[in-house]
């Protein structure tokens, strides 16, 4: 699972300084799709749909080799992601490789491997 992350990671591409026009819109969309159905519907798939389907066949992965407990909610922690990521964009920050490595070290392995108690 950490390999799969570091791969993850390596992959990220660095965000340009002049993205932050960019993340507003996405903002502004995502705001508006909260009002709107059909708006709704292509920011799951288009936009919110690319990390879940990045991420989400990692963890199954790690699931079948026995890294992470079987009965983990994997939408969840791709959601964790996601929300993290929406979070630092109303923040006007951008969702660049240093924060996604944070977030991938240090809040989705660690919430994917832990075992219960």
């Amino acid at each position: 699972m950490k390999g799969d992350i570091e791969a993850i990671i390596a992959v990220i591409p660095e965000r340009e300084a002049d993205t932050g026009r960019h993340y507003a819109v996405l903002v502004g969309v995502v705001n508006a799709a909260s009002h709107d159905p059909a708006l709704r519907s292509a920011v799951s798939e288009h936009v919110l749909g690319r990390p879940r389907r990045l991420l989400r066949p990692v963890l199954e992965r790690a699931v079948a080799r026995g890294e992470i407990p079987a009965d983990r909610d994997l939408d969840l922690i791709v959601d964790t992601l996601l929300g993290l990521n929406m979070l630092r964009l109303a923040d006007g920050k951008p969702i660049d490789r240093e924060h996604v490595a944070r977030v991938l070290r240090h809040v989705v392995y660690p919430l994917a491997i832990a075992r219960p108690d």
